[in-house]
């Protein structure tokens, strides 16, 4: 079946899929974000150690977000009829998107949601961001 599907790609749409497949987070990154994170919660006091499985679980996690969010600013291109390459515009929109959509779905969490906004940003940018709850990238 997706050998089927493979075929009904564009020579573009295939050089991306297969960019996207080789594609990867590495996982001390990953892990670092991830202790961090966890480590910097209100009210622990207690050092949780992160697993090799948590990190390939997690550094998935992380791939589908951004392709999700790739996908997204595409989409955000075509709404407007734009054509080339994404730029960091088409970028933030989708990630605004994406952010306005997950809050308006779910009720309370407004700390699980600003610790994974500082977590997302340390991914992105390397340096932890903690604090700051304005849910802005780039």
């Amino acid at each position: 079946e997706t050998s089927n599907r493979l075929d009904e790609l564009s020579e573009e749409q295939l050089d991306r899929y297969e960019i996207y497949r080789r594609s990867h987070f590495h996982q001390d990154a990953i892990k670092q974000v991830m202790m961090n994170y966890l480590n910097n919660l209100e009210g622990n006091r207690v050092k949780l150690a992160v697993t090799k499985e948590m990190t390939i679980v997690m550094a998935g996690l992380a791939k589908l977000f951004v392709g999700n969010v790739i996908e997204t600013a595409r989409a955000v291109m075509e709404e407007r009829k734009e054509s080339g390459h994404i730029m960091p515009r088409h970028i933030r929109e989708a990630y605004r998107r994406k952010g306005t959509k997950n809050e308006s779905s779910s009720r309370g969490g407004n700390a699980i949601r600003a610790s994974s906004r500082a977590a997302r940003g340390q991914l992105l940018h390397g340096t932890p961001s903690f604090g700051r709850n304005d849910g802005s990238i780039l």
